[in-house]
């Protein structure tokens, strides 16, 4: 897992709360595996399943024919690794697999950079991303009013963080004071696709995803065990509307966008 924003751990102490995450062998993990955000094993076990599954849904006589290039982001292991796993799954014990694996291209500033903008999470340097009022464009304008739409969810997840302290929300700009996680302003950062805004809804976000990510692991007990699945599933819609505000501005535009940014990058 990623750790939260403005910390250093996936597994704490963060600002966010005092509470601590899953460790390293929770997660079966090493800890300096879990320090650089490797790939987990149940991860890597979906990544294979979904390699098999997309290699018989795809009906080819012989993968190890398939026209099929494999591009991960060479500036992140755990891609690399999630690209190896299901190379495994899609190629199994044929003769290519060991060759198509090691085919893999690793997209990286350096190497391939016309690729990298198709499998980063960030935009690159030199090539601009929406402006806010173009994601803003998006989804009506309004973020204080998309925020209030999940004030339930936020505030569930501030309840069980126990956010927001002093610090927090100074760090915010509402005074050396505590304040709810419902509160915190909504900074816009160009060139997140994962999170084009900080705040409540992005903090909210980040826990609900983690604790998704927690239960279908087999992280027990995840959400410190005081979620249902029902429960979690219901926080998880916010996580859901972030990824939202970015992915149906990129999807509507996708073709183009990664044009330009090939474009862009040629150019610098």
């Amino acid at each position: 897992p990623y750790p939260p924003p403005l910390s250093e751990s996936a597994a704490g102490p963060s600002i966010w709360t005092s509470r601590l995450s899953p460790p390293a062998e929770s997660w079966n993990l090493t800890a300096s595996a879990f320090d650089a955000q490797h790939l987990t094993p149940h991860g890597a076990a979906l990544l294979r399943h979904l390699g098999q599954y997309l290699a018989v849904d795809y009906r080819y006589p012989d993968p190890c024919a398939a026209d099929v290039t494999l591009i991960a982001d060479g500036t992140s292991f755990r891609d690399v690794q999630s690209a190896r796993a299901f190379a495994g799954g899609f190629f199994g014990r044929r003769s290519c697999s060991a060759a198509r694996a090691a085919a893999i291209v690793e997209a990286t500033a350096a190497a391939q950079p016309l690729l990298l903008p198709l499998v980063s999470d960030d935009v690159e340097a030199g090539c601009a991303g929406p402006s806010e009022a173009d994601v803003l464009r998006s989804f009506g304008g309004d973020v204080d009013a998309l925020a209030a739409a999940y004030k339930p969810q936020i505030d569930r997840v501030g309840s069980l963080l126990g956010c927001c302290s002093a610090e927090v929300c100074d760090r915010h700009g509402l005074g050396r004071r505590n304040c709810s996680l419902s509160d915190l302003p909504h900074t816009f950062h160009p060139g997140r696709y994962y999170s084009y805004f900080d705040g409540a809804l992005s903090i909210a976000g980040y826990y609900a995803d983690a604790w998704m990510l927690q239960a279908v692991s087999g992280v027990e007990p995840f959400a410190w065990g005081e979620l249902t699945l029902s429960e979690l599933s219901e926080l998880y819609r916010v996580h859901q509307r972030v990824m939202w505000l970015g992915a149906s501005l990129n999807a509507s535009r996708g073709a183009a966008r990664r044009l330009a940014h090939a474009l862009c990058s040629s150019d610098s």
